[in-house]
């Protein structure tokens, strides 16, 4: 992400400073959130993974397009393999002193801030900034 932001605030403005929204990633890291746990719990030891087996299936598709940043960005794609952005994390959360026991009640976990913008009424339930 942080190749992709430099990019967008580098890159010469086109087209009287209009607004470009691309997809941005690589085919090659087109991954379900269940491949990304496996990869993850057959790198890190001392992990296991309990998939719900009786989940309704996600029927949405994870197949993105990522020609046109491709095509725009082609000196700012992705440098680094799974396996080392895994590691990468794997560190910087050992690092992390200040991470707490109860890692899943805080503002850390996404889901977790956003019902809290939602209680707080900076944001509506369906994401959007209230004015």
């Amino acid at each position: 992400m942080a190749r992709s932001i430099d990019w967008s605030t580098s890159r010469e403005n086109l087209n009287n400073n209009q607004s470009l929204f691309v997809n941005v990633g690589s085919d090659d890291w087109n991954y379900q959130i269940k491949d990304l746990a496996e990869k993850t719990s057959s790198i890190i030891s001392d992990c296991s993974l309990s998939i719900n087996k009786n989940a309704s299936p996600d029927k949405r598709s994870y197949k993105v397009d990522f020609s046109k940043y491709n095509r725009l960005a082609p000196d700012y794609k992705c440098d680094v393999s799974l396996n080392d952005a895994i590691d990468d994390l794997v560190i910087g959360l050992k690092n992390c002193y200040d991470l707490q026991e109860n890692f899943r009640d805080t503002n850390y976990m996404r889901l977790n801030c956003l019902n809290n913008l939602i209680s707080k009424g900076i944001i509506n339930e369906n994401l959007k900034l209230m004015k």
